[in-house]
């Protein structure tokens, strides 16, 4: 009989470890239009592994180019969505993908001036990870994809952007990340692999394309090993 009692204990023991071990993750994915873009085909790739979800929001996206909706925008706009998150007692992701640097370099096709100027980006950037450290939440930053200034800035968009301030705005990021120790998705030089070909519109990527982009992420995050809570 205590035979039988221990046996049944370590049967209940095994089960409860392998749930737990089996236990589902939640990752959250906030970023601009280039992360709605790869953004089904990656829930699809982490769907065994990961609960995903992006910006809560009751609109829908609409028009690209004006973030609304999922559509995390520049930094400012991400910096003001954590602190709604960092306010909400319940809010919990055991990894955040976190992306915004296309928004913040839209340049006036008049004056030549960026929507958020490099020394606001970089002092956005370093409240944000500041802000991600106080709420121990995980991160993964996700840079910024190329921009062609001959195909986006023949478009009639309403706004310039340039691929030097891609580059300008990525190396910040990359100085911010190396500071606060948090994991950076190349997606930049990633992308750049691809040809002209690549681009849907202006900026945004054919289906084929933002498939590669989602393993390329997929594959990164498989990597990640999760600290116990």
């Amino acid at each position: 009989m205590k035979k039988t009692l221990i046996f049944i204990a370590l049967v209940i023991i095994i089960s409860f470890l392998s749930f737990k071990t089996n236990e589902r993750k939640k990752i959250m994915v906030i970023g601009d239009s280039i992360s709605l873009g790869y953004g089904p085909e990656l829930k699809q790739m982490l769907a065994n592994t990961f609960d995903y979800s992006t910006k809560k929001t009751n609109a829908d996206a609409g028009n690209l180019d004006f973030p609304v909706g999922p559509n995390a925008g520049d930094s400012r706009m991400v910096l003001n969505y954590l602190r709604t998150l960092k306010a909400n007692q319940n809010f919990h992701a055991d990894l955040m993908l976190l992306n915004c640097g296309l928004h913040d370099i839209k340049t006036d096709r008049k004056t030549g001036e960026v929507l958020i100027d490099s020394k606001q980006y970089s002092l956005n950037l370093d409240t944000i990870f500041r802000l991600l450290r106080k709420m121990r939440q995980p991160v993964i930053w996700v840079n910024t994809t190329p921009v062609n200034d001959t195909i986006h800035n023949s478009k009639n968009v309403g706004f310039y952007r340039y691929n030097a301030d891609v580059v300008r705005y990525n190396q910040i990021a990359d100085s911010l990340c190396l500071k606060y120790k948090i994991p950076v998705i190349n997606l930049y030089c990633f992308t750049l692999t691809f040809s002209t070909a690549a681009y849907a519109d202006h900026v945004h990527f054919k289906p084929e394309f933002t498939k590669l982009q989602a393993a390329y992420i997929a594959g990164f995050i498989s990597n990640i090993k999760f600290n116990k809570r």
